[in-house]
């Protein structure tokens, strides 16, 4: 690949007008989220499925959700909800450390296809290793019947918080971490959890 060459009075004009329309002396924040979007979407083909299993990567539910995120506009304070189910084999190192590599891979290529036939490949993503979540919108958790000798366990995650792109960077971490938080949290029961934004909580119900 070239050496792209970037003008240097460039980022300069554009700090420039971004104080002139968001009135803000340091708009480093707002035009970092603006570079970092259009990268996404133009200079990263490929990373949007696991070579594995097909199904989605983590760095593509992270634009995702930061996409979501970004509402109508820049102005959007919107809250965004959304419920996600996060999915660990239980033991799975020791699985691998009783059956081989090979064999674990065929059951984690099971898992990601059960899966995404329910959900939909577009829906489902492969979080780590061993973990997915899938964005569950409006339906209901469901698990596939687990393949050969693992257990499968999981979580239920349901997110709220409001849209704000000054913050976005922040927003996007503290869902990111709620969703590892689900991971670690599920059971071969199943875990729910409900995990709500401060600022949310105090605009709906009133400092406590």
């Amino acid at each position: 690949m070239g050496t792209v060459e970037i003008a240097d009075n460039l980022l300069g004009a554009l700090k420039e007008e971004a104080k002139t329309r968001f009135v803000t002396d340091d708009p480093s924040n707002l035009l970092g989220g603006i570079v970092r979007q259009h990268l996404l979407d133009v200079c990263a083909p490929g990373f949007e499925r696991d070579p594995m299993t097909g199904v989605g990567t983590r760095q593509a539910l992270r634009v995702r959700i930061e996409r979501a995120m970004f509402g109508l506009s820049w102005a959007d304070r919107s809250v965004y909800q959304e419920k996600f189910l996060c999915i660990d084999v239980f033991k799975f190192k020791e699985y691998v450390a009783a059956v081989g590599n090979v064999e674990a891979d065929v059951v984690l290529r099971e898992l990601a296809a059960a899966l995404g036939r329910h959900f939909g490949d577009q829906d489902t993503y492969r979080f780590g290793g061993d973990e997915f979540v899938v964005v569950l919108g409006s339906r209901e958790a469901w698990l596939p019947e687990a393949p050969q000798r693992v257990v499968v366990a999981h979580a239920v995650v349901e997110v709220a918080i409001h849209r704000n792109q000054h913050r976005s960077g922040h927003v996007s971490r503290w869902i990111q971490t709620h969703l590892e938080g689900g991971i670690l949290a599920s059971s071969p029961e199943g875990t729910h959890l409900t995990c709500l934004d401060p600022i949310w909580l105090a605009q709906t119900y009133g400092r406590l």
